[in-house]
Formats: structure tokens, sequence, C-alpha cells
């Protein structure tokens, strides 16, 4: 167990990497992004990508029972696609700057990708994606 910003008045114990490694694909199969990591607990949702450091192109981090999102505290600028119960793209935001919120109506999760890599993905509104389960990180 290792804990997490022992700076602030509570601490939360959780294991090293809790997350689920996956991949993300378009309704038609081809693949999207190689290493999607989708959080597995409440923690991982708050956490999301703080101290994990910049998104490559190939990684991205699903984000479950969410419609809000911030940068708050980060350094580098992130890219977001909110999706709702279907896994239907309900809004793409681009390269939103640090400390910044966004809330999207509607949304049950949301993925965040690298900004130079959603510019090449040629997602739209209203596509289906999936993520497919690969293999448990501890």
């Amino acid at each position: 167990m290792i804990n997490y910003y022992k700076d602030i008045l509570l601490t939360v114990s959780i294991t090293e990497q809790d997350l689920d490694c996956g991949s993300l694909y378009y309704q038609t199969g081809s693949l999207i992004i190689k290493y999607c990591y989708r959080t597995t607990n409440r923690w991982e949702r708050i956490r999301g990508i703080l101290g994990r450091g910049k998104l490559s192109s190939d990684s991205a981090l699903y984000i479950n029972n969410c419609d809000c999102i911030h940068t708050f505290f980060l350094k580098t600028h992130i890219s977001a696609i909110f999706l709702d119960n279907e896994n239907r793209i309900l809004e793409i935001v681009n390269d939103m700057k640090p400390w910044r919120l966004r809330f999207q109506n509607n949304a049950s999760s949301a993925i965040i990708v690298n900004p130079e890599k959603l510019k090449v993905m040629n997602l739209r509104k209203g596509y289906l994606v999936n993520w497919r389960f690969d293999k448990h990180l501890w």
C-alpha cells in the first residue's frame, strides 16, 4: 500500500496501480487507442491523471461514472471525450488548458487523451466506441 498526497489532511491508501488495461475501438472494430486504462474504484476516478505525467499518444484514461472533469493541478493540456450509457460520443473537448472545469449533461463516462492524438483520431459526435479488457494491473 502507498499513501498519496501526504500533505493534505485526508490520506487515502490504495495499491500502486488499481487500473484495468484495455484498448479502445471504433464500432467497426478498428483500433483507436492501444493502451486505454479504465479506473476501477472511486479514488482512481478522483485522481484521474494527477501524478501520472503526460499521456503518450497511444494511451488514454477511461473514467467510469463521470460527467465532469477538471485540470486542476495539471501542468499539461488534455483532451476529453464524453460518452453516454451506450458508449456513444456526446461531446469532444479538445486542448483543455490547466485549471479548467468541464461538465457534460447526460454523460456517463469520459476518456482523457493526449491533445495531439485527438486531432488524428477522426472522432465525431454520435460515433460509438468500445473498450475491451486486456489485463488487470495489480
